[in-house]
């Protein structure tokens, strides 16, 4: 299979790699959340800023709304 071949398959079929997925990780409302400790122990996980929750980065739900990607140069 050609390179040109492979990508008009992926784009066919809407392929998305792991990190273009939508989860928590790449939701306007998924936060890093840190302590305010030393590190390395300043990190907690990820939280929900909508609803308030803790979640984990590859979590979903129905409520996903990409993340707005800002324009650089």
């Amino acid at each position: 299979m050609t390179m040109g071949s492979i990508q008009s398959t992926k784009a066919a079929i809407g392929y998305k790699a792991a990190g273009q997925r939508p989860t928590c990780r790449n939701c306007k409302y998924g936060a890093e959340v840190f302590a305010d400790r030393v590190p390395p122990y300043d990190k907690l996980g990820w939280e929900c800023g909508r609803y308030g929750f803790a979640t984990t980065v590859q979590a979903i739900c129905d409520q996903h709304q990409p993340r707005q990607e800002v324009a650089h140069g």
